[in-house]
């Protein structure tokens, strides 16, 4: 990630725009990051799809695994899930019981 965030300080530069990664560090910079992180995140799926093209090219056709109905442990289940949305931070929370979600 540090590649990326050089690069748009040195493009900046080609631009004649004097910054510096302290400009991270303002609205400016929020709209750097989520630049970069764009591009990392394309560059991790093109690491992916190289992983894929290997396990084909060895023979690997697996495309799914059979997998029957999810068993849930009797009694209360608790779970969270959170990540960096464009608007923010974004959160699911659930409550599972006996099998069935509960906080509807």
């Amino acid at each position: 990630m540090l590649k990326w965030v050089n690069y748009s300080v040195e493009k900046a530069k080609a631009l004649s725009v004097n910054i510096s990664v302290d400009v991270f560090h303002s609205t400016i910079g929020r709209y750097l990051t989520k630049a970069i992180r764009a591009v990392v995140l394309a560059d991790l799926a093109l690491k992916h799809l190289d992983f894929l093209e290997k396990n084909i090219a060895k023979g690997d056709l697996e495309i799914r695994n059979e997998v029957k109905f999810p068993v849930f442990p009797v009694g209360e289940i608790k779970g969270f899930g959170f990540h960096k949305a464009p608007s923010g931070a974004l959160s699911h929370w659930t409550v599972i019981e006996n099998g069935k979600i509960n906080n509807v």
